[in-house]
């Protein structure tokens, strides 16, 4: 099940990682659905989750690189969204 954490983001609101399917999600204040980037190394996400500015580490390192597409959340199921440890 994909798993969402809570971000300290002024434009990112949460993100999470599918690691069988290499998709990077990310749940923007501004948006109602999510925008999925596609074949996403698991070592981006994790310099994702460590970087101080989230939205600039997206905009510099993911979105230039990386195919996206906006999607509905995954029917028949709720988003979960987890407190990122502080």
């Amino acid at each position: 099940m994909l798993r969402l954490q809570l971000v300290a983001s002024s434009s990112i609101r949460a993100i999470g990682y599918d690691q069988n399917a290499s998709e990077l999600w990310v749940a923007y204040h501004t948006a109602a659905d999510p925008y999925v980037y596609l074949e996403i190394p698991a070592d981006a996400f994790a310099e994702l989750e460590e970087a101080g500015s989230k939205g600039k580490y997206v905009n510099r390192m993911i979105k230039p690189f990386y195919r996206y597409e906006r999607r509905a959340w995954p029917s028949g199921r709720r988003m979960r969204i987890k407190r990122q440890r502080a």
